[in-house]
């Protein structure tokens, strides 16, 4: 069931320069979200702007009900969203979309986040771990100053490694080098990324390569967020890999295995 609430913005913090984790009092959504799920967001009681934000949720706090999301201020609505204080109610529907499949087989698995695609691996980082799961979390960024490591990560039982494009921490280059200098090291019964396309693209390659599944949270420009105005689409392999078919990132995913999504060339 999809809850549409008007729930209380509990605190809407900075964490580094354009960048906020926004923490909801959501019992009823917190008690059903799952990682890899979004909110959509109306910014304002009025009608500018006229959508929704899709945002997914980074974090979630059964007993405290609340759950958070990490976005990066881009244009007016986030630019809006930013402006909110503890206190403040903001209208907010979901949980929208599919989720991560962690299969119980899954016991060793590699997460992958890029730039503000690190939003929703947290969420399910921090699931893995709590049951029982073996957890690699590799975070990619421009520079150190960029990475959106949480601090919810140094207590959790994750593996954290860091790349940057600048090699001002961790490796020097981007996640999907660093994956793949540990896929020729160790195995994975399965990786999950979430970040820019050409880092989703070298996820499908790698998981390819190694025949290791993958699962990709896709990030498209949505309207309804429920399915209805199509404008969300992405291009999937279909009749056995004979062909070619569309499917809606709001409703259909966002989460979609890795092998099966078609990515522009």
């Amino acid at each position: 069931m999809i809850i549409d609430d008007n729930a209380r913005v509990i605190t809407n913090k900075m964490i580094i320069p354009a960048h906020y984790v926004m923490e909801i009092h959501s019992p009823d959504i917190a008690l059903k979200a799952l990682p890899g799920q979004f909110l959509h967001i109306k910014v304002t009681n009025n009608t500018s702007p006229l959508l929704r934000r899709p945002i997914s949720i980074h974090m979630r706090d059964r007993e405290k009900g609340s759950i958070s999301i990490l976005y990066r201020v881009v244009g007016t609505g986030t630019q809006l969203l930013s402006h909110y204080k503890p206190g403040d109610r903001i209208n907010i529907i979901g949980p929208l979309g599919n989720c991560f499949p962690l299969a119980a087989e899954f016991k060793r698995i590699a997460v992958v986040g890029g730039g503000i695609g690190t939003a929703p691996l947290l969420f399910l980082a921090l699931e893995a771990v709590n049951s029982g799961r073996d957890v690699l979390y590799i975070e990619g960024a421009r520079c150190r100053d960029a990475l959106l490591l949480s601090e919810h990560l140094g207590n959790s039982g994750c593996r954290v490694m860091v790349a940057t494009d600048d090699g001002s921490l961790g490796y020097r280059g981007f996640p999907t080098e660093l994956l793949k200098s540990r896929l020729e090291r160790e195995s994975f019964d399965a990786v999950y990324a979430c970040g820019p396309k050409p880092m989703l693209k070298g996820i499908k390659k790698l998981s390819l390569e190694y025949r290791t599944p993958a699962f990709i949270s896709l990030e498209e420009r949505m309207g309804c967020g429920i399915g209805a105005c199509l404008s969300c689409v992405c291009k999937v392999i279909a009749d056995g890999g004979r062909g070619a078919e569309y499917r809606k990132v709001c409703t259909d995913g966002p989460v979609f295995p890795a092998e099966a999504v078609m990515f522009d060339e």
